[in-house]
């Protein structure tokens, strides 16, 4: 007899005829379907508890000996409440560090508990899409090979007036070397920003940014003032391809960090918004441990570049060989040639530009190691050519793609 529909109607029968006695126990427990190990189970549950002892008692474990301990709950509760950015992951490294790695929980089982105290919301699924291959951007396996810079997207402060940060990143440690909160995006306000990096952590060999002011311009080679000032001392410009800040992924990354630590909401002021900014660069360089880097903070792994700033440097004129003509750049972006005046850029204005003659009629503009285009003494006729002030005068090839 299987006991499917109301069991403990049937063990209460069994029960009955073992106290009436009739019928031998063995022969109930055959005809009930259990052994006479559970016949006498039952009979002593009813004995104890009356009909009640016969209901299913529940099978929950009375000691769980992996059981998270009220004190590491409360550890981990008071450790989301001083780092609500923090993952599991995360959580767990620093309780590892505070209180030791034994007695640390899971990631899993810190996340376990985080949603069931509603201390976590779960991160709304994306749509992927696919997206087209492009070239790498270059490597950077030291620190200060490469330093990453970009303007976060302004917000407007409390007081209406717009804030735009200015990230510099260094691209192997993740050290956050700059966080500078400007009225704009243009160059006199970026470049002491910049000025102020190099003072204090020397000179990178390449700095990677997108195509926008004060980085890139209109004219040749798409150089700015900024970028100008990089080459003169020493530094290689790297442009990711427009529309792709996935090759700035680790920069992208971090300003979703900066978003939700000092804009969500902003700050009132500037000056009260710049501290919020500096608060966060301490957070993320000293105390916030990166899973890339093995939960290491950025600041462990950091060193200054042993190339030395000398600012004397950023005002010294290219040098060129001996064979190669030099021209002075006009306040208005030209420089004379064969009796003409052909248009380089307004960015180079007052600055020195070399002309190599490498075929017959046909010279190689450059500015120190970059290469600003060619020009033509012939008349050419040629769609998309920046074109002097003379009608029949020397041209402008656009750059050659480096």
């Amino acid at each position: 007899m299987a006991w499917r529909t109301d069991p403990v109607g049937q063990r209460a029968e069994l029960v009955a005829l073992m106290v009436h006695g009739r019928i031998p126990v063995t022969e109930l427990s055959a005809l009930f379907g259990v052994s006479r190990k559970t016949a006498y189970k039952w009979r002593a549950r009813y004995a104890a508890a009356g009909l009640a002892g016969l209901a299913d008692a529940s099978r929950r474990p009375q000691t769980h000996p992996a059981a998270m301990s009220a004190a590491v709950r409360a550890a981990l509760v008071a450790l989301r409440a001083r780092y609500p950015q923090f993952g599991p992951k995360k959580l767990r490294h620093v309780f590892a560090t505070e209180h030791g790695a034994a007695t640390a929980p899971a990631a899993s089982t810190i996340g376990t508990l985080l949603r069931r105290l509603g201390l976590t919301q779960p991160a709304p699924r994306r749509r992927h899409r696919t997206v087209e291959p492009q070239p790498a951007p270059s490597l950077a396996p030291t620190p200060n090979a490469t330093w990453t810079a970009d303007f976060k997207g302004e917000f407007r402060l409390g007081d209406r007036t717009y804030c735009f940060p200015l990230t510099v990143l260094d691209h192997c440690s993740r050290y956050l070397l700059r966080a500078q909160g400007l009225r704009g995006t243009g160059y006199p306000g970026a470049r002491p920003v910049f000025d102020s990096a190099f003072r204090e952590f020397g000179l990178p060999q390449c700095i990677r940014t997108d195509s926008g002011v004060p980085f890139c311009g209109n004219g040749p080679a798409g150089l700015t003032r900024m970028t100008v000032w990089w080459l003169k001392l020493g530094i290689r410009h790297e442009r990711i391809p427009p529309g792709h800040p996935e090759h700035n992924g680790r920069h992208e990354r971090m300003h979703r960090t900066l978003k939700a630590y000092v804009a969500r909401p902003p700050a009132r002021t500037l000056a009260a918004q710049q501290r919020a900014l500096d608060r966060f660069r301490r957070h993320f360089n000293d105390e916030r441990p990166h899973e890339a880097l093995h939960m290491a903070t950025p600041t462990s792994l950091y060193r200054p570049s042993p190339r030395r700033y000398d600012p004397q440097i950023g005002t010294a004129d290219p040098s060129y060989p001996g064979h190669v003509e030099r021209r002075r750049v006009e306040a208005k972006g030209y420089v004379r040639w064969r009796g003409g005046h052909v248009f380089v850029s307004t960015a180079l204005a007052s600055e020195l530009v070399g002309l190599e003659e490498i075929a017959d009629g046909v010279w190689r503009l450059t500015f120190g190691s970059a290469l600003l285009g060619h020009l033509v003494e012939n008349d050419a006729h040629i769609s998309g050519l920046v074109r002097p002030r003379k009608q029949h005068g020397p041209i402008v090839l656009p750059m050659s793609p480096v």
